[in-house]
């Protein structure tokens, strides 16, 4: 018994540690380098099992407007997540890196403003015509008819330019929003501190 005391008499109290401690586990990292490499390889997994879901959906379709719609997104899907992850391996360079710093990280925010753009651009051209494929797919399948037989509908053939012009838009806004949401704060974090 009188070791213990001993050794509770002899340990030094140290405030920083007794925070650090009380606060649970410390956060991995908070610097926006490491941030950004987990939210780019998160979208990278969900962007590639999106693309392997049109592809399961392109061989259910006997449709060729389908089937080129549903092509058209795959395709786009495979730039983005081909830039992606050329930019997720710029970045392993950049915390890897042992040269100059700041240049890899100002040629890294350029990568990722065109990264950036190439999304937009996704959300403008393919996103259309994915939701018309997704509409006269959702259509043939719930009906049974062919496409040349639906678009002679006229509550059909109107409401296919009505819900692909209000989905793009929502999409192209959604898109912009999710992409500032999860991107956007580290990018501005990063940019700071290339400026100071």
């Amino acid at each position: 018994m009188s070791e213990v005391k001993t050794w509770k008499q002899w340990q030094p109290v140290d405030d920083l540690l007794e925070q650090v401690l009380a606060a649970g586990r410390p956060r991995l990292s908070i610097h926006p380098i490491a941030k950004l490499q987990s939210a780019l390889f998160q979208h990278l997994v969900w962007s590639s099992f999106i693309t392997v879901g049109y592809m399961l959906l392109l061989l259910a379709s006997d449709y060729w407007q389908v089937w080129l719609g549903l092509l058209a997104a795959i395709g786009f899907n495979v730039v983005v997540i081909w830039k992606g992850i050329r930019l997720y391996r710029g970045l392993q360079k950049i915390t890897l890196a042992d040269t100059a710093l700041l240049p890899l990280l100002q040629q890294f925010l350029d990568n990722c403003r065109r990264w950036e753009q190439l999304q937009y651009r996704l959300a403008v051209w393919v996103y259309p015509l994915a939701i018309a494929a997704g509409y006269l797919f959702g259509g043939t399948m719930a009906t049974g008819l062919p496409i040349h037989y639906l678009l002679q509908q006229p509550l059909f053939a109107w409401g296919l330019p009505i819900i692909v012009l209000g989905l793009s838009i929502a999409g192209y806004f959604l898109a912009r929003h999710l992409f500032k949401r999860k991107f956007g704060r580290y990018i501005k974090q990063l940019q700071a501190n290339l400026v100071d």
